[in-house]
């Protein structure tokens, strides 16, 4: 298992012993417009790691989409 804070780390993984990444990072997108989905996600392969469980090249990534916040909820 590894935890990597940016679930774009497992597309340049080559350790097969890898086989589970925790990540966060993308948060869902925060914010999500109805039938659109998030304007901004913070990965550079779109909607793939926005949340849930992922398959990578060589391994399966769970992105965590948070427990909450605080404040304005715009990142």
């Amino acid at each position: 298992v590894l935890v990597s804070h940016n679930p774009d780390l497992a597309e340049r993984l080559t350790d097969p012993r890898v086989g589970l990444v925790l990540s966060g990072h993308t948060h869902g997108g925060q914010v999500s417009v109805p039938g659109y989905g998030p304007p901004v996600l913070p990965s550079s392969y779109g909607m793939k790691y926005a949340r849930g469980l992922v398959d990578a090249p060589l391994t399966r990534v769970y992105v965590s989409a948070g427990t909450g916040m605080s404040g304005i909820g715009l990142r």
